[in-house]
């Protein structure tokens, strides 16, 4: 798969799956803030987590970034990209629920501070900086 079928594919993603997690935002407030009996989260606190870990896994996209571009003319780019090879099959697994050991920190965990209304905000906010970074690129 070529580096750019790849990021046009991680867009599209990115897109579909903003789009799917807004719509909670949409649904009764009992609904969304159910709490399950076997002590999981309610979906307004999901919504919560998944703000706070875009935050941090922007910050950490943000860094790697920078390196790059601080690195790029040490290398020349085609021949990078030529060699380089996704390992798609490690990227699917995230989705698959307890598919590897992962302990997230306690500033990922929902406290319940933020509004819904300040949630749906963050994750516009969130999605726009992927699509900045988009045009950014295309410069």
């Amino acid at each position: 798969m070529s580096i750019s079928i790849l990021i046009n594919d991680i867009k599209c993603l990115l897109q579909e799956t903003f789009a799917s997690i807004d719509t909670w935002f949409d649904k009764d407030i009992t609904l969304r803030n159910y709490l399950p009996a076997d002590g999981g989260w309610s979906i307004q606190q999901i919504l919560e987590h998944i703000g706070l870990t875009n935050h941090y896994l922007l910050i950490l996209i943000e860094k790697g970034a920078s390196k790059a571009l601080k690195q790029g003319g040490k290398f020349d780019l085609s021949s990078e990209l030529n060699k380089y090879s996704f390992q798609a099959e490690k990227f699917d697994e995230i989705g698959i629920s307890k598919s590897f050991l992962w302990v997230r920190p306690e500033h990922m965990e929902p406290h319940g501070a933020k509004s819904p209304a300040s949630v749906r905000i963050q994750l516009k906010e969130q999605m726009e900086q992927c699509e900045q970074s988009w045009e950014d690129q295309c410069i």
